[in-house]
């Protein structure tokens, strides 16, 4: 099995995406799981499950 994509987990560890996206990956920027965001819990699970879909 080879990596084809790569989850970040919120903006700051988003910012390195363009990078892999270079390299030829699919990069996916997900809402940062920090209790400090305050998206509401069921958004940010419904945004982590599309992205992990494979």
């Amino acid at each position: 099995m080879a990596i084809r994509r790569v989850c970040f987990n919120g903006q700051t560890a988003g910012r390195f995406a363009p990078q892999l996206a270079d390299l030829g990956y699919e990069t996916v920027v997900l809402p940062s799981t920090s209790p400090a965001y305050t998206l509401p819990f069921e958004e940010k699970l419904a945004r982590w499950r599309v992205g992990l879909r494979a």
